[in-house]
């Protein structure tokens, strides 16, 4: 059986209660030692830590933790935040248990040692443990880096133990020898039937003596009606029980916010699906709502599909069937696709020019393609004359007469490659007048005419011959051939018999200007043939326009002011500014000093040699 023995502070005898109530305030019978509670000290820990629990709260709610504007499903985190709000209900809960149990008992409430017990008062319920019970004393000073802090004076009992402390040695001196002196005088009193002694140094004689003291339902009925005004009152049972208050609160908050969650979660999905706006729905399927298989499999893509619609475009309707393969829009889709081909291949059939068949059915053929294939650029491709061939036309020249500029060094790759991109500008800006760039896209290809090609081309072979004329420059006298530049453009379609082709023999004007600087004595040679190869390739340009748009057309007409002239930077004008020019005169007859037959030979050598090129 335990020696302590717990009374209820209100079962004690009148005199009794006051006497206690006045020894804990240091009026009366003063306790050898004693260890009232804290006043302030408890209430600044608490605080401290209900401050530091609420600030991690805060953290994570300012991170999106257990956000109400957050409606997926939080269980963990509401875990979390219940462990939280447990904690800090605890805190406060302990805080107002204090501040009550405080104002409630007439006492102050603490660990008294009395001659006789040691009294733990720390609710209205007295734990009394008697003196003669113990075990042992143990005395324990403590140092700390040599320096003495303090001493422990621990009470032991058969079945636990009581223990005070004190701050300084001479103290637990005075202690120990008030308490022996004490319990000999209180033995001396008995021996000698001193009533009125004992009744002096034993606070509890009276409640000894009274059948409370060893019958605990008496006391319990005694303390319910106890009489006189010395007495305390209960702490209500929520508040003594402050820490599974708080959890049976914090618990609530698992099923509550799951709750809040799942009706925010309807209400959310009702605004995303009543507003059809991709990015709401989007913004729900990322909260990971309940109803995200809805929004993934109808919702969205019925979104994402009036989307594309209304930007009005091929590729956004493209995107949306490979990003919603699966959706039963997608046929719709291809629907509305097939619509913008039709409408854009109807624009061009009005305006086309249709003296040659071919090219209408070609570019019907073509439209088809691309619209089967999520139109991929049409490459424009080159294949030039041969380096071998000019070089023929140079030598044939040069025996001729010379006073002829060759023609080969103008014509290098490196040369010619501006005006072919050029041209390949003219071409895709042209076009563009009539096909936006999700249905047909027109691109530079480079020199890869002989290469076979997976998307559809255009491939234009040229080649450069002497065209019968030459032009003098007047100043001194040197001469320059004309170039005669025959076209051939085929356009094709991979996998396809369908193709169109046509032709564009470009002759030299008889007349034409050559800018140069004045301080280099004239033009070069470069900035002649370069001005030569400009101007038939902007006749090139000319003649494409023609050949697929009718003249005078709307589409003619945007397509010539979309193209730009087909002017070479510097590089190939021979580094020449705009300073001073040459005006030359194209002699019709033939060279100077060339026999007519020795002239046709020479045309029939070149065009022969220029075969080569060709597809």
């Amino acid at each position: 059986m335990s020696v302590v023995r717990k009374i209820p502070f209100n079962a004690l005898p009148e005199a009794v209660r006051r006497r206690f109530a006045a020894a804990t305030q240091g009026l009366s019978n003063t306790p050898l030692l004693s260890h009232p509670t804290g006043r302030i000290a408890p209430y600044i820990l608490w605080t401290l830590f209900a401050a530091s629990v609420g600030l991690g709260m805060f953290v994570g709610l300012s991170e999106g933790f257990g956000s109400p504007w957050r409606f997926s499903l939080q269980t963990e985190e509401y875990l979390a935040l219940a462990v939280g709000a447990w904690l800090l209900g605890y805190a406060a809960l302990a805080i107002l248990r204090r501040k009550v149990r405080d104002g409630r008992t007439p006492f102050r409430r603490g660990r008294y040692l009395f001659a006789t017990d040691v009294v733990n008062a720390t609710s209205e319920v007295l734990e009394i443990w008697p003196l003669n019970q113990v075990a042992k004393v143990d005395v324990v000073h403590n140092h700390q880096n040599g320096r003495y802090v303090r001493t422990d004076i621990r009470f032991i009992f058969p079945k636990g133990q009581q223990a005070f402390s004190v701050f300084s040695q001479a103290e637990c001196q005075r202690v120990l020898g008030q308490l022996q002196s004490t319990q000999r005088a209180i033995a001396e009193a008995a021996q000698n039937m001193d009533v009125n002694l004992i009744q002096q140094l034993d606070l509890f004689f009276e409640a000894r003596a009274s059948s409370v003291w060893n019958d605990p339902a008496t006391a319990q009925t005694v303390a319910a009606h106890p009489s006189g005004d010395t007495t305390a009152r209960a702490t209500p049972g929520w508040l003594a029980w402050a820490s599974a208050t708080a959890l049976v609160g914090a618990v609530l908050i698992v099923p509550v916010g799951m709750a809040r969650d799942s009706l925010s979660d309807d209400a959310a999905f009702e605004r995303a699906v009543a507003g059809a706006q991709v990015s709401d729905l989007q913004q729900y399927m990322r909260q990971d709502g309940s109803h995200r298989q809805e929004v993934e499999n109808v919702h969205l893509p019925a979104a994402a599909f009036a989307q594309a619609q209304r930007m009005g475009n091929v590729t956004a309707l493209r995107d949306y069937i490979v990003q919603y393969p699966n959706s039963t829009h997608v046929a719709a889709a291809r629907g509305v696709i097939h619509q913008r081909f039709e409408q854009v291949k109807a624009e061009f059939f009005a305006q086309a020019n249709t003296v040659k068949p071919e090219m209408p059915a070609f570019m019907n053929a073509l439209l088809a393609w691309l619209e089967a294939h999520d139109s991929p650029p049409v490459l424009v491709r080159f294949a030039p004359p041969s380096s071998e061939s000019l070089a023929e036309l140079d030598a044939e020249l040069a025996s001729q007469s010379s006073q002829i500029s060759p023609i080969a060094p103008h014509f290098t790759a490196e040369r010619m490659e501006s005006r072919e991109t050029a041209i390949s500008e003219v071409l895709e800006r042209g076009f563009a007048a009539v096909f936006p760039d999700d249905v047909m896209n027109m691109e530079h290809g480079g020199r890869t005419a002989d290469v076979p090609s997976t998307v559809p081309t255009v491939d234009v072979q040229y080649v450069v011959h002497p065209s019968g004329a030459t032009y003098t420059d007047r100043e001194n006298g040197r001469e320059f051939v004309g170039i005669h530049v025959n076209f051939t453009v085929r356009m094709t379609i991979p996998d396809s018999p369908a193709n169109y082709s046509f032709t564009v023999n470009v002759e030299p004007p008889e007349h034409f200007t050559v800018s140069y600087d004045d301080m280099m004595g004239g033009p070069s040679d470069g900035a002649v043939y370069s001005t030569m190869a400009r101007l038939a390739f902007e006749q090139l340009g000319n003649q494409v326009r023609m050949t697929f748009f009718a003249p005078g057309s709307a589409a003619f007409v945007q397509a010539a002011n979309e193209s730009a002239p087909v002017t070479p930077p510097p590089s190939a004008l021979g580094g020449l500014g705009g300073l001073g020019g040459l005006e030359g005169m194209g002699d019709l007859e033939g060279l100077e000093g060339i026999d007519p037959e020795a002239m046709q030979r020479l045309r029939e050598a070149l065009q022969q040699a220029g075969q080569g090129g060709q597809l």
